[in-house]
């Protein structure tokens, strides 16, 4: 059937959707406006305040026989926290603001959603961010030329607007703040003829204030009928410009685990740390014969570096209590800032 290809297909767990409410995880429901374990150390506990909310930060000495950090990480601190959600500024108005230049636009991702109201449409989000000093705005909705192997153009391009049941269309146009970025869906009505067509189209030649995007996902959905819809916005927030990359090996039953995440700032602005936000880690069983629920937990980001410059790369030491009892098998591990693009690692846990 073609609805359990399209979901075998598109979800991924690259593609696994924020775990904060945005206009992405908003489209599973028709887009209607859509671990802790404490570590006692010879450490002092400070109590900070922030945004109102006191939380216990505990800074951890080195344990004997523990190896020391690397030069220029970032040590991990106990800080328990509320998982948080990203309060979207004031609209922004285009006015006067001059249009998104392709140096000052980036691509993040192709994300996918199967819409639950429409299960014969599916829908692929192209994301821009804006990684320039300056506001600026994306002025029309992205042009979308299927085209054949050849690279010739197949037909005209795809048609504006959103099919029934699948989302709510966008704005023509949407200004963006520094490292904040706008969303378009790019939806498809899966058909009995197009699901059975030889399909002549082989890629998609995706457009946006000049910016050429890359589509790597539905290429088995060309010859379906299609539309492009307007900009929405999505990661919004102070730390949107922060893209988030981790590395660690695999995880042991019963054992800590500690792990590296890396944080740039890939815009050309400043991200300021002052308010120190939340992240959360999240670990999901990938296997396809694994049975467990996720296991998530938010901690407070040692924010001891008041903001991180235009291009720079900053690494966190991370840590993750793993039960005695955790399946063996494959895992994916996500960490992410609200408001900011989520880092995977896929991972696998080890007997004891």
């Amino acid at each position: 059937m073609i609805e359990d290809d399209l979901r075998r297909v598109l979800n991924s767990p690259e593609r696994t959707l924020p775990m904060w409410q945005d206009p992405v995880s908003r489209v599973r429901t028709g887009m209607r406006r859509r671990f802790r374990r404490a570590v006692v150390s010879a450490a002092a506990v400070v109590v900070v305040a922030a945004a109102g909310v006191t939380f216990v930060v505990t800074r951890h000495a080195p344990q004997p026989g523990e190896p020391p950090l690397a030069d220029g990480v970032v040590a991990w601190i106990d800080a328990p926290a509320a998982a948080q959600t990203p309060q979207a500024p004031p609209i922004l108005d285009p006015f006067g603001l001059n249009p998104c230049q392709e140096a000052d636009m980036a691509q993040l991702d192709v994300h996918s959603v199967v819409a639950d109201t429409a299960p014969q449409s599916v829908g692929l989000g192209l994301r821009v961010q804006n990684i320039g000093a300056e506001a600026c705005v994306l002025s029309a909705r992205p042009i979308v030329q299927k085209l054949a192997r050849d690279g010739s153009p197949v037909g005209g391009s795809v048609e504006p607007g959103v099919f029934d049941g699948l989302s709510t269309d966008g704005a023509e146009s949407i200004a963006l703040r520094p490292g904040h970025s706008g969303v378009a869906w790019l939806s498809f009505r899966a058909t009995p003829a197009c699901e059975n067509a030889s399909g002549e189209a082989g890629s998609m030649k995706i457009t946006a204030n000049g910016k050429a995007l890359t589509l790597n996902q539905g290429l088995q959905l060309l010859s379906c009928p299609a539309k492009i819809g307007g900009w929405q916005s999505d990661l919004t927030g102070p730390f949107s410009g922060l893209r988030a990359e981790i590395s660690g090996g695999s995880l042991k039953q019963g054992k800590e685990y500690r792990y590296i995440v890396e944080l740039t700032n890939v815009t050309k602005a400043e991200v300021s740390l002052t308010h120190c936000p939340a992240y959360t880690q999240q670990l999901q069983p990938s296997g396809p014969d694994l049975r467990h629920d996720p296991l998530a937990s938010s901690h407070r980001l040692n924010c001891d570096r008041p903001a991180i410059g235009p291009g720079e790369v900053v690494r966190y030491q991370m840590r993750m209590p793993v039960a005695a009892d955790l399946p063996v098998g494959a895992w994916t591990l996500t960490w992410s800032i609200p408001g900011s693009p989520a880092g995977f690692l896929h991972t696998a846990v080890r007997p004891y």
